[in-house]
């Protein structure tokens, strides 16, 4: 038989679980929208053709330096297989070891040679945009506009 106690803190313990999954749901759409898109735009968005909630999309400043990033072939996918200490990767902070590359500015990558990606990432200057799915070591940082979410119990 539930006792009042185990019936409260089962009340209590549902109410933290609906404000802690509201949460997540209110971080996790405000970090899925890339930047670079307005709401209007979004709808239509190339990240919807691979049917990933986890997709990033990266646009990064390359000079003629290298970008300082190693790539590997993961069967058919390209993934970053090491970050170098000072290259324009690792100063920007949003590439990381283990993160698929699945796009560079519109072309897709899914059974490029590594030897091929990485000549034609050594030729790109300007704006580079990446198409990614981070790895599972990805831990998203908000700026400017963080979000905060708290859950209040009233015991009325």
């Amino acid at each position: 038989m539930e006792t009042n106690h185990d019936q409260f803190k089962s009340i209590i313990l549902k109410i933290i679980l609906q404000n802690l999954l509201r949460a997540h749901d209110g971080v996790a759409d405000h970090q899925s929208k890339p930047s670079n898109l307005g709401d209007e735009d979004y709808s239509e968005d190339p990240i919807s053709n691979y049917g990933e909630d986890t997709i990033r999309i990266i646009h990064l400043e390359k000079t003629n330096e290298p970008l300082g990033a190693t790539v590997r072939n993961e069967g058919d996918a390209v993934v970053i297989g090491r970050i170098v200490k000072g290259g324009t990767a690792e100063k920007s902070g949003l590439l990381h070891e283990g993160d698929e590359i699945l796009e560079v500015n519109g072309i897709d990558m899914k059974g490029k040679n590594i030897n091929d990606v990485s000549e034609m990432l050594a030729n790109m200057s300007g704006t580079v945009t990446f198409m990614i799915i981070p790895s599972g070591d990805f831990k998203p940082k908000l700026s400017g506009d963080e979000v905060s979410y708290f859950g209040l119990v009233s015991m009325d």
